[in-house]
């Protein structure tokens, strides 16, 4: 087996690896998103993405996952890298406040776009929309990660 060949291999279980890591993190955050939706109030109008008990659902749910997320990829992903600890979380943190953002501003627009293309019943459109926010920053989370989070020195 040649060199680049075994390079490829190991890139797609990484890749492989990874999309499990986000996925059971987007699976964790979405339960905790969707308890929390419906324990405080549930979302079902645009407007509601922009009050204050959604803002916590929804903060609270990513900041749950990207625990989740961190501990699957630092020990199943990226676990070759050599960086401390600290500085991993702190970097990987810095990748998922960005991620954070960018997922807030697609969840907003998808709970503006997606009831005209889609009609879903109330008690999975919150879960729904925060699913696709999630995976629509999935591939730029992958490379952040990769290359800055956890980047082998």
């Amino acid at each position: 087996m040649s060199f680049k060949r075994k390079i490829y291999q190991i890139e797609r279980l990484k890749i492989f690896r990874f999309i499990v890591s986000g996925g059971t993190a987007t699976i964790v955050d979405a339960v905790v998103y969707s308890l929390l939706v419906h324990l405080v109030g549930s979302p079902h109008t645009k407007v509601a993405h922009l009050e204050p008990k959604h803002l916590f659902c929804y903060s609270l749910s990513y900041f749950i996952g990207l625990i989740t997320n961190f501990l699957i990829s630092k020990y199943y992903v990226f676990y070759e890298s050599t960086l401390k600890f600290h500085v991993q979380f702190f970097r990987f943190f810095i990748v998922a406040l960005i991620g954070y953002v960018a997922n807030y501003y697609v969840l907003l627009l998808l709970t503006w776009v997606v009831p005209f293309i889609l009609p879903l019943p109330k008690t999975i459109f919150p879960t729904f929309v925060r699913i696709l926010a999630a995976g629509s920053v999935a591939v730029g989370s992958f490379l952040m990660h990769k290359f800055f989070s956890f980047n082998i020195r």
